[in-house]
């Protein structure tokens, strides 16, 4: 089963509109035409697929996007079916465990609630993001890491434009609007300190401050 989580979704969105009003007048063309070209492509790319191979798995990606925007307006997100009611338990549980620990924390490996279900394997993960930091590093953890997520965003914003080379003067405002976008999603989904995600943030993070270094070496 493939599934898309709608916090992407919105983040890539919100990024792209961010990206629009940071861009001035003839990137912004360029900017429109890209999107435009590239949605077209991938529309030509999936219709083909689905005529001469209706039965790939690729075709699952644009079910699922599609599938996420109904379910936004065909389903009561209190009802059983939904995960919310499991995210109010979660954040219940936690503030328990945080309200005895606030400052340090219970550790990363701590289980913090019991089984919600027989065989529940999620007993140190909870979705909120800044809520699981708190959680398992204590408001010294949090402070830590949202200094310098917002430190990192700051001289992102201020200086992306210093960068002479066009390449990296896009990859570091792209990365610059990854994170910033995905600080909203963080909070349905703990994207800064999970799998593969931890690696991709810490990679994109290091690329633009190289850069800047760079930049500054040829000063």
């Amino acid at each position: 089963m493939v599934s898309l989580g709608r916090n992407i979704v919105v983040s890539t969105v919100l990024s792209m509109i961010l990206l629009f009003f940071l861009l001035h007048s003839p990137y912004r063309e360029r900017l429109i035409m890209n999107v435009f070209i590239f949605g077209l492509l991938t529309i030509i790319l999936f219709g083909l697929i689905s005529w001469f191979a209706p039965t790939s798995r690729l075709l699952a990606y644009p079910q699922a996007l599609m599938d996420r925007f109904a379910h936004l307006f065909t389903t009561n997100i209190m009802s059983d079916d939904e995960t919310l009611l499991w995210r109010i338990k979660e954040t219940r549980f936690a503030w328990e465990q945080i309200s005895q620990s606030p400052i340090l924390g219970i550790g990363l490996r701590t289980p913090y609630r019991a089984e919600f279900f027989k065989g529940d394997e999620l007993l140190s993960y909870i979705h909120n993001g800044y809520l699981w930091l708190w959680l398992k590093t204590g408001l010294l953890g949090l402070t830590a890491f949202l200094w310098f997520l917002l430190a990192f965003l700051w001289r992102g914003v201020q200086e992306w434009r210093q960068v002479k080379h066009e390449f990296m003067r896009s990859a570091t405002l792209g990365f610059t609007l990854v994170v910033l976008a995905m600080l909203f999603s963080n909070f349905v989904a703990p994207v800064f300190v999970e799998g593969f995600n931890l690696a991709f943030f810490a990679a994109a993070i290091g690329i633009v401050e190289s850069t800047f270094a760079l930049e500054r070496g040829h000063e």
